[in-house]
């Protein structure tokens, strides 16, 4: 057998140009070239999309399980093994054969416990096909070989396969013809014993909804206490160099399912458009919204996906509680006050909608709309949550989803499990909005109450230049301290130039003043305890800013492209200093870092050109890559600090592009920092000294 290690060395690049990180997270993915209707990418990541339209990517196989063999679409840079490129085309040829209700497996290819999987598998497909009342008649597959690891005859793969079938519905008779798509993950255990030729001893898989096989240990919409992860999305146009891209408008357009039913749909009484819904269902089924977080690493995606189809369709969202039924939100990915248990758990999510629209358990397909969500439960609970998006040929519903990735299934598919659906027809716009307006009837506010003592500032619309933000306001009698400023109330106001935020205000939402592009004074603000991403992002004219001084953190890229901000008061408890939080910062020319200080986030200070000296307090353990990056008057560096270890000292890129950089003084480890950041790319030519 030859060696695997040119197959090794294509898929590990792979990884790298994708930026494929943890396992599980398999993004990459290089679009087939095949005829109308070819799979889309799933989970790509902009460097995966790059990598696609350029031909380069991973190993790809493309095979259709009706009548022709597995072929190989790959670029010419691409050297494969042989015997493991034959034997992954057996292999997914063979399986794509099971959708058809074919199960043989050649025994030279498969271990006798896969081979015994495919017959499961294939025996589920004839009852998902008997539970749906439909007929498989066409299969085409393609498979991206994501990673690769090879260690002691053994090669573990990392795969995404994507299946797309014909069927024909017979609830109008034979003779239809409708397509479907199906996304499964892999982990693959080859055998590459030089002596023998090599085998598949393992896949790891799950299909459990489509045909009844979990072969991995496969994922449950898990409850909140996992779920404390995430960070702010980017605003609209921001894309800085590696980082994760804002959220675009959904496309209006895919291929659109026909819309048939023997009963009219009736018609929404809210601002929630069904047609925008399924329009960001069909783009994101596969191809995730890095704008979100991803959480079917710990729990499930579904409930999650859903909730982002039903807010891109208009539905409003509801702050308060986390793990209340009456709040349904996503701000941050992250359940401390950024996600509600409503919007990524399925039980909590269907006590949510109950309110909105009429709830139906075991609903015929007249019952089922459009734009409404469809949940399924084989247990006590219902653990897994779809959106209809339309109706097939024979006028069946047909859903999309994640975890697992599903596109077009018709809505039965889910072999096994209880079904309801909500039908979404009532108004949703009574999430407690109100306005108000200020004394010269220049600014109306517009307000949500989260509790009976609380309100947030929604939005704002204003032609005033100076707002002054009421700390309180009165509904039907009850006054309300206003707490919170929501994410994008003043986004792009061109009017207002200075404003006053109230000594009740806590939270200061993501992209809550970006774009204020005449805004020059932010005042008050002294109770303000979080300020999220990109609060005060292209704010071009903000010269005068608080001290925030109940801050701990400064949310990524908070000031980001504040170009008139010469000084920055950096709360004295500050413990970190958030990525981008004051890169473009031209004119900053001096920053005092607190003592309590403990990280500097990548690219903190990139591009503040007019900083001449930066001290390190002694409290900081790292210190991100390229925080001091393109400062082109930076001349002095002052590390006090003796907690820097060598996976934390900055290097070359940190303090790449600062010409001025001469001295750079170490108060301790001098000797080890010294060798560490000259090992790191740091210019000889810039004196680390004791």
């Amino acid at each position: 057998m030859k060696s695997t290690k040119a197959l090794l060395r294509v898929a590990l690049s792979t990884v790298l140009a994708f930026g494929l990180v943890p396992s599980g997270a398999l993004a990459a993915f290089a679009a087939t070239t095949s005829s109308e209707g070819a799979p889309e990418s799933p989970k790509s990541l902009p460097a995966a999309n790059a990598a696609a339209d350029s031909g380069k990517g991973a190993l790809e196989l493309v095979a259709d399980g009706a009548e022709a063999d597995l072929t190989v679409a790959k670029s010419a840079q691409i050297a494969v093994d042989q015997p493991v490129e034959e034997l992954l085309q057996t292999y997914f040829q063979d399986r794509s054969q099971t959708v058809m209700g074919k199960s043989d497996l050649d025994p030279e290819v498969a271990s006798d416990q896969v081979q015994q999987v495919q017959q499961e598998r294939a025996d589920g497909f004839a009852l998902m096909e008997e539970a749906a009342n439909i007929q498989i008649t066409g299969v085409q597959t393609t498979v991206s070989i994501t990673s690769a690891q090879e260690q002691d005859g053994t090669l573990s793969l990392q795969a995404y396969e994507q299946v797309q079938f014909t069927y024909d519905n017979l609830a109008d008779g034979p003779g239809g013809s409708d397509t479907a798509r199906f996304g499964t993950s892999h982990d693959l255990t080859v055998v590459t014993d030089v002596a023998t030729d090599p085998q598949i001893q393992a896949d790891e898989f799950d299909e459990q909804d489509l045909c009844g096989v979990t072969v991995s240990a496969g994922q449950v919409n898990a409850g909140l206490s996992a779920l404390n992860i995430g960070d702010e999305p980017l605003p609209e146009g921001v894309t800085p160099d590696v980082e994760t891209p804002a959220a675009t408008t959904p496309e209006t357009s895919d291929e659109g399912p026909s819309n048939q039913s023997s009963a009219p749909e009736p018609a929404y009484q809210s601002t929630y458009c069904p047609a925008d819904a399924v329009a960001y269902s069909n783009k994101y089924w596969s191809h995730y919204n890095p704008a979100y977080v991803n959480f079917n690493s710990v729990g499930g995606d579904c409930a999650n996906f859903t909730s982002q189809a039903i807010s891109a369709g208009g539905m409003n969202q509801k702050q308060g509680d986390v793990s209340s039924k009456d709040a349904w939100f996503y701000t941050t990915g992250s359940l401390g006050g950024g996600v509600s248990s409503s919007w990524i758990y399925c039980p909590t999510f269907v006590s949510h909608f109950r309110q909105y629209g009429k709830y139906v358990e075991s609903p015929s397909k007249d019952q089922v709309f459009t734009g409404s969500p469809v949940l399924y439960r084989t247990g006590s609970l219902w653990n897994h949550a779809v959106l209809c998006v339309g109706k097939d040929s024979a006028g069946t519903p047909i859903i999309n989803s994640h975890n697992t990735d599903r596109y077009h299934m018709p809505y039965t598919y889910y072999t096994g499990a209880k079904i309801c659906t909500i039908q979404l027809t009532r108004t949703n716009t009574g999430h407690n909005l109100y306005t108000t307006k200020s004394a010269d009837g220049k600014t109306t506010f517009t307000w949500m109450s989260t509790s009976t003592t609380a309100a947030q500032l929604h939005s704002v619309k204003t032609t005033a230049s100076t707002v002054s933000i009421p700390a309180t306001v009165t509904r039907a009698g009850r006054v309300h301290k206003v707490t919170n400023i929501r994410r994008n109330a003043f986004k792009g106001n061109t009017s207002v130039r200075t404003v006053t935020i109230p000594k009740y205000v806590k939270y200061v939402g993501a992209s809550a003043f970006s774009g204020c592009s005449s805004l020059t004074t932010v005042k008050g603000a002294e109770g303000v305890t979080n300020l999220y991403g990109y609060a005060f992002y292209n704010c071009t004219k903000l010269s005068t800013i608080p001290t925030f001084g109940k801050l701990s953190s400064l949310g990524t890229g908070a000031f980001r492209n504040c170009y008139r901000l010469t000084s920055v008061p950096i709360p004295a408890k500050a413990t970190s200093l958030s990525r981008d939080v004051f890169r473009g910062c031209v004119r900053l020319k001096s920053v005092t870092l607190p003592s309590t200080l403990k990280t500097i986030g990548e690219g903190a200070f990139r591009s503040c050109k007019a900083l001449t000296k930066v001290v390190v307090p002694s409290n900081v353990t790292s210190i991100g890559n390229l925080a001091f990056y393109n400062c082109l008057a930076l001349k002095t560096v002052y590390l006090k600090t003796a907690k820097l270890t060598s996976s934390r000292v900055p290097g070359a890129s940190t303090f790449a592009e600062t010409p001025a950089l001469t001295t750079v003084h170490c108060y301790s480890k001098a000797a080890s920092y010294k060798k560490w950041l000259y090992k790191r790319g740091l210019s000889t030519e810039v004196k680390v000294v004791a």
